[in-house]
């Protein structure tokens, strides 16, 4: 709490205190937790305890553990997170949970290693299983906090934006510049200066940015490693902020050529049609909707609405819902789609709904759905995809396309605009965004020198420099800094005499 802040007190259930349940079968893998269900009323979810609690595995962690107390460390952390700023992005928000176990004195279990391995993990992606994340998220959050204090970690812990957006905002809220060229410092130079403080460890470079103070990072591993030179073209693609280190033992003048790609994909699936379509959007404990009126009164016979779809959605925890209301949207009933279920493990559910993988299949498929809505013959009608979703894991969203309504003569493909739809989180993709990049010469050897990279308009680079002579080795820093998007970034690099 001094750290972080409050939990919300006295809560859901008036009660200032926090419960711990200490139980078997929680899970195989499972140390502890925090559930924000239980924030609510048992009313409202029905797996809901109703209090502000954690969960230890009895069969994992036994009480006298220290391990034990790093986990609760890390799990209240999430409770007071949640109270403050409910819909942080899982990687923002674990990376501050880890962060609350060391602060506490407890050691972050080794992931901080197993990122420095391979360090090209996309930060901003949070998977079912975290593993490296962690560690990658941890080392992130730690030397932000190491550059600029408790203040910025403070506010970014409860700015009402998220992830990068949140630390954006609060270094420009706080004045924040950067020592050395005066300018406003945002989350991507933040990145680029931990990126190469994870290769150095050096407080003597610079300005001393680039190393840990309170904290021994492990070292980072090399993605490839050259030792004879010049080389020829070398095809690669590195994660947005994730991190390729590319190590040149070469003597010798040299010219190294950088190219990365102008584009990249938000998702891994196009339009079903043309170059637009309705997207969901992604994000944790969020609620998104898409709306649009329709009008039935003079509609008498069989009336169908059919539309494509695309979804990857965190299978029994997150869902997306077709509803309809007759009343002007004072009631909704949620519809029955083809390849929606009632199966509800989590209680998440609100009824039907979309989860999992379009398809069927170990991807997901454009699929087409046909409902019928002859009951709202000879009414004005509103017609809404909703995607609520919980805290931690997200997938890639909804896609929905090329839309019809025989009965009214209605075809929306999007391509022209929103057809009359009022997107309240939803947005309509052009599935491209520029893709930009960091690249980093650290030139090492009696004295280290750090050169940032300048692109030009096409993402290329000619790098002049001279090994030997007082320099030993260089190596270049690629990282992907498109936001928005989990899809790699690819580069192309040589060695010219």
């Amino acid at each position: 709490r001094a750290f972080f802040g409050s939990e919300w007190s006295p809560g859901v259930d008036g009660d200032p205190h926090l419960y711990i349940l200490y139980a078997r079968n929680l899970g195989a893998s499972v140390a502890g937790y925090f559930s924000a269900a239980d924030e609510l009323s048992p009313l409202a979810h029905e797996y809901s305890n109703g209090h502000e609690m954690f969960y230890l595995s009895a069969d994992n962690v036994e009480l006298w553990e220290e391990f034990t107390y790093s986990v609760l460390a890390h799990e209240f952390q999430h409770m007071i997170h949640w109270s403050l700023d409910r819909n942080e992005e899982s990687w923002l928000n674990e990376g501050f949970s880890e962060l609350a176990s060391f602060l506490n004195g407890y050691d972050i279990g080794g992931w901080d290693f197993a990122y420095a391995s391979d360090p090209d993990l996309t930060l901003t992606y949070w998977p079912t299983n975290g593993g490296p994340h962690y560690g990658q998220s941890f080392l992130f959050v730690a030397y932000m906090l190491e550059r600029f204090g408790p203040e910025v970690t403070q506010a970014v812990v409860a700015h009402p934006n998220n992830g990068l957006d949140s630390i954006d905002q609060t270094l420009a809220e706080l004045g924040i510049e950067d020592p050395i060229s005066g300018a406003p410092v945002r989350a991507d130079d933040l990145h680029r200066d931990w990126a190469v403080a994870l290769l150095l460890q050096d407080p003597t470079v610079a300005d001393g940015r680039y190393a840990f103070e309170s904290y021994v990072a492990p070292q980072v591993q090399v993605a490839d490693r050259f030792d004879e030179c010049p080389f020829g073209p070398q095809e690669r693609q590195v994660s947005q902020y994730g991190v390729d280190y590319i190590r040149v033992d070469c003597a010798g003048e040299y010219t190294l050529l950088f190219d990365g790609a102008s584009e990249v994909q938000v998702l891994p699936a196009e339009p079903l049609s043309g170059e637009y379509a309705f997207w969901s959007n992604r994000g944790d404990e969020s609620d998104m909707t898409l709306t649009r009126s329709f009008d039935l009164q003079e509609v008498s016979g069989p009336i169908e609405l059919r539309y494509w779809t695309w979804y990857e959605i965190e299978e029994g925890w997150d869902y997306l819902y077709l509803e309809i209301s007759a009343d002007g949207g004072e009631t909704w009933q949620i519809l029955e789609t083809p390849s929606g279920t009632a199966e509800d493990s989590s209680g998440n559910s609100y009824g039907w709904g979309y989860t999992g993988y379009s398809g069927g299949g170990s991807r997901p498929a454009w699929i087409q759905e046909k409902v019928d809505l002859s009951a709202f013959a000879g009414q004005e009608i509103l017609l809404r995809f909703e995607y609520i979703t919980d805290a931690a894991v997200n997938g890639d969203g909804f896609l929905l396309d090329d839309i019809r309504v025989d009965a009214l003569g209605y075809f929306e493909d999007f391509e022209t605009g929103d057809g009359g739809w009022r997107a309240e989180g939803f947005v309509r993709l052009y599935n491209r965004l520029p893709q930009t990049y960091q690249v980093i010469l650290v030139e090492h050897g009696d004295e280290i020198r750090v050169r940032p990279v300048a692109l030009d308009a096409e993402n290329s680079a000619e790098i002049e420099f001279q090994a030997g002579d007082g320099i030993d080795y260089i190596t270049l820093i690629v990282s992907g800094t498109a936001r928005h998007t989990w899809q790699p970034a690819p580069y192309r690099f040589e060695l010219r005499p």
